[in-house]
């Protein structure tokens, strides 16, 4: 290659960096960024919508704990990928989202297509440049890696006039930089760690709290071995379900419930925010201590008080607490494991028996509990499970184990539905071995519903399972319970025979009445060439306190 553009300039940095899918929906601003993959043999995605080339991107960082990215269209592109930048933004993913923005010739004249993409993408980004200077976009792109991956991750946005990304340019000319990320992790200082170790050795009731920031360091073994080694019980959050199978003797589970009753926290990679109380009572005693590790020293104190907060890598910490053993041991009761361990199967017998599952008769619809109890029994160890929704996704979080890395897979504190199918076609690319099901509501799954053309014409095989109780179900007995049955209103939708639409844009399809269709429709599913939906009818009239049983939710 005599001669190299923009986008060559770009891409080449990012096949340096690890890169190997690419999810974009061409356009103008973004040619000779898709073009230059195919020179480089990355992997490029098409999909239906500018938010899905982003959810795709953040889902395969999910899967694979390296670098998302994403190449959208300027302007509108960038409004719709907001949405997915957002998601990527709270759930501490390294994304790297890029396009060229208008032409410098066209600045400030009315130029199609102008907006201040920088200034839309403040809010959702923790980095964000202009490139100006054509030889410097290899410098600039590896600045955007660094950022992504750096302390707490998140996703980042690099733009440049359009000329640059058409420009020939002599290779000659530019500088392709090297050795610009260090590997090194910040540990806590030795005194932290005797004194964090001295709490929870003086705590009767220790609980380790687990965030995605266990999973982005690599720390699922550190955090597997410190919990054995001490004995303490583990509540895990987000990306770190699996790190510690929730099978495993010592797991509490994902539930915020299981943090009820401990006196001594260790809250380590993951923020005190409204998925688990803030850290507060109810939830949380008023007199309880607290240890919290965090790269991001601003989080530390944020919405409660802590006794010990250590600035530093979660892996790195856990390693520390597990050498420092040999110090200062560790001794749990009995009892308060098992109390612990317990409380996900007590609260689970809790509202089944709220929902009144026993009661139902065979000629009932299917409840959403009778689905995910079916579908605990019947999804494969080591399968990955998106979960997309309102009422379905409270019992899938609640009913469902993670019994292997990535095991559950959820958008996070954002509640921002529309993630199933984008992410699962995401997740079997990055790990075309394992099993991937997505199980969404009728109303989430309506928001990502083309991407399913998506799976069909890359050959995705994911399964996707339709929880379809005719509306926005979680919304629908909100209404119910605020103004009475005769005040439903913009919540219902229909039976729609999604299965029919699936088979009419290549899929298979299948609709499920009874509960004992499900394990026979769901075993070809998974054994199918391509994507699979299975529509199952479950009850419009469910009524659950899933989600209106948790008081330490402040809306």
């Amino acid at each position: 290659m005599t001669t190299m553009n923009g986008g060559d300039l770009v891409v080449r940095v990012l096949k340096d960096a690890g890169v190997s899918h690419v999810f974009t929906l061409v356009g103008g601003h973004n040619y000779e960024l898709v073009n230059a993959c195919l020179d480089h043999d990355i992997r490029v995605i098409d999909v239906r919508h500018e938010q899905q080339a982003v959810h795709m991107a953040d889902g395969f960082a999910r899967a694979t704990g390296g670098l998302g990215v994403a190449f959208v269209d300027g302007a509108p592109g960038i409004v719709n990928a907001l949405p997915g930048m957002q998601v990527a933004y709270e759930s501490q993913v390294p994304l790297l989202l890029c396009t060229a923005q208008g032409s410098l010739a066209g600045r400030d004249i009315g130029v199609m297509q102008a907006i201040d993409q920088l200034e839309l993408l403040r809010p959702v980004t923790k980095w964000r440049r202009t490139c100006f200077e054509q030889r410097r976009l290899p410098e600039y792109t590896a600045m955007a890696v660094r950022h992504a991956h750096s302390g707490r991750p998140g996703p980042v946005f690099l733009d440049f006039p359009l000329e640059h990304l058409r420009a020939p340019i002599d290779p000659a000319m530019v500088a392709f930089p090297k050795n610009y990320r260090s590997e090194s992790r910040p540990h806590a200082d030795p005194f932290q760690i005797d004194q964090a170790l001295e709490l929870l050795a003086a705590a009767e009731r220790p609980l380790i709290v687990a965030g995605s920031g266990v999973f982005w360091s690599g720390g699922g073994a550190a955090l597997r071995s410190f919990a054995e080694a001490s004995g303490i019980p583990v509540l895990v959050r987000n990306l770190a379900r699996g790190l510690l199978p929730d099978d495993h003797p010592l797991a509490v589970g994902f539930m915020p419930a299981g943090a009820f009753g401990a006196d001594c926290y260790l809250v380590i990679g993951t923020r005190l925010d409204w998925t688990i109380g803030y850290g507060r009572p109810p939830l949380f005693a008023e007199d309880s201590r607290a240890i919290v590790v965090d790269m991001h020293a601003e989080s530390i104190g944020k919405n409660r008080p802590v006794d010990i907060g250590i600035v530093a890598d979660a892996r790195a910490v856990l390693e520390q607490l597990h050498a420092g053993l040999e110090r200062r041991s560790v001794a749990v009761a009995p009892a308060w494991q098992a109390r612990a361990t317990g409380s996900l199967a007590e609260l689970r017998r809790q509202t089944t028996l709220q929902a009144g599952i026993a009661e139902r008769t065979s000629d009932q619809p299917i409840h959403s509990i009778q689905l995910v109890q079916a579908l605990a029994e019947l999804a494969p160890a080591d399968a990955i499970t998106v979960i997309d929704g309102g009422y379905i996704a409270a019992f899938g979080i609640q009913y469902l184990d993670a019994r292997a890395p990535q095991g559950i897979i959820w958008v996070g504190s954002t509640g921002h539905l529309g993630v199933g199918v984008p992410f699962a076609n995401a997740m079997k690319l990055a790990q075309p071995g394992r099993p991937v099901i997505a199980l969404m509501g009728d109303g989430s799954f309506g928001l990502c519903a083309m991407e399913l053309d998506t799976a069909v014409r890359h050959k995705i095989p994911i399964v996707v399972l339709i929880a379809n109780d005719q509306g926005w179900g979680e919304i629908r007995d909100g209404q119910r319970r605020r103004f009475g049955e005769e005040r439903i209103v913009a919540s219902q939708l229909g039976p729609t025979r999604y299965d029919e639409m699936a088979r009419a844009l290549g899929a298979n399809g299948a609709l499920i009445e009874r509960i004992e269709q499900l394990g026979p429709a769901l075993g070809r599913a998974l054994n199918a060439d391509g994507p699979s939906v299975l529509n199952i009818l479950t009850d419009p009239n469910q009524r659950s306190s899933a989600v209106s049983g948790m008081p330490w939710i402040v809306e």
